[in-house]
C-alpha cells in the first residue's frame, strides 16, 4: 500500500478578513482531498495554512525537516515576500527532490492581478 502524498498548501499571507488567505483555495484543497485510488485509499494528505506572522514562519523555515512531500506556495501577498529564513527552508526542501514552478495569473474584470506563484514541489523521499 502506498502512503498518500503529503501536500502543504501554503499562503504567503497571514489570516485576514477581506484579503487573500489559504481559505480562498478551499476548492483546490477539497478537490485534492477527494482523490482516491480504486480501492478508496486517499491519494493526498492535504494540509492548508497561512503564515502565522510576517516574520519567519516556523513551518516554512524548517520545511526540509518536515514530513511534507510537496509544497504548493501561493504568493498572494502585497509584495512583502518571504523572509530569508523561510526562503532558505524552502530551498533546502527543494534540494531533496525535483522542482517544477508554475505561474498563475488571475483576471478580475479589467484589472489584471498576479494572484500567485504556485511553487509545486514534487519530492520523492526515501522511506525512513
Amino acid at each position: 500500500m502506498t502512503a498518500p502524498t503529503r501536500i502543504l498548501l501554503q499562503a504567503a499571507t497571514t489570516a485576514s478578513d477581506n484579503d487573500w488567505t489559504i481559505d480562498r483555495f478551499s476548492i483546490l484543497r477539497k478537490f485534492l482531498e477527494a482523490q482516491t485510488e480504486k480501492n478508496g485509499i486517499p491519494v493526498y494528505d492535504v494540509t492548508s495554512r497561512n503564515r502565522l506572522s510576517f516574520g519567519s514562519d516556523p513551518v516554512l523555515s524548517t520545511l526540509d525537516s518536515s514530513e511534507f512531500d510537496e509544497l504548493w506556495l501561493f504568493a498572494v501577498d502585497g509584495g512583502e515576500g518571504l523572509p530569508t529564513r523561510d526562503c532558505e527552508g524552502i530551498a533546502r526542501f527543494w534540494q531533496c527532490g525535483e522542482t517544477w514552478v508554475r505561474y498563475a495569473r488571475a483576471w478580475f474584470g479589467e484589472m489584471i492581478s498576479l494572484a500567485g506563484v504556485l511553487f509545486s514541489t514534487f519530492v520523492e523521499r526515501a522511506a525512513g
